[in-house]
């Protein structure tokens, strides 16, 4: 099955995680949650930045590598849509498979980087994500 049909599936923002995270701050008396989505705030677009700058300089290594710091930010943050991109991303970086649709993918990521952040920002008013 395409990615681009698997990816349908994937949420911008997964709420269980995220009612996990906040939970946890919660019990732990900590504000893991708050530093999370600051930290996904500020280094998910240097991340995205550095996929880009890796694709256009057609360095597979390099854009492998930066997919996959993308892909574990987002996935402890439960945006599981732009995790799932990334790990297409790296995955096709590890296979040679150069063929992959990267553009479309990182399109994708970027966008799915913004829906994510709207959904914090409405929801969740406290962690507000800097523009």
């Amino acid at each position: 099955m395409p990615w681009e049909v698997k990816v349908k599936n994937k949420l911008d923002l997964n709420k269980e995680t995220v009612a996990a995270l906040q939970l946890m701050s919660e019990q732990t008396g900590t504000k893991l949650f708050e530093k999370l989505v600051s930290i996904f705030g500020s280094e998910t677009p240097v991340r995205i930045d550095a996929v880009k700058k890796a694709w256009l300089a057609k360095n597979y290594k390099e854009l492998g590598e930066a997919a996959h710091g993308l892909k574990s930010g987002a996935a402890y943050l439960g945006a599981d849509k732009l995790a799932f991109l990334a790990a297409q991303v790296e995955d096709n970086c590890s296979k040679s498979n150069f063929n992959f649709d990267f553009q479309s993918c990182i399109s994708e990521m970027e966008s799915s980087f913004l829906l994510a952040k709207k959904e914090l920002d409405q929801d969740y008013p406290q962690t507000k994500i800097a523009s």
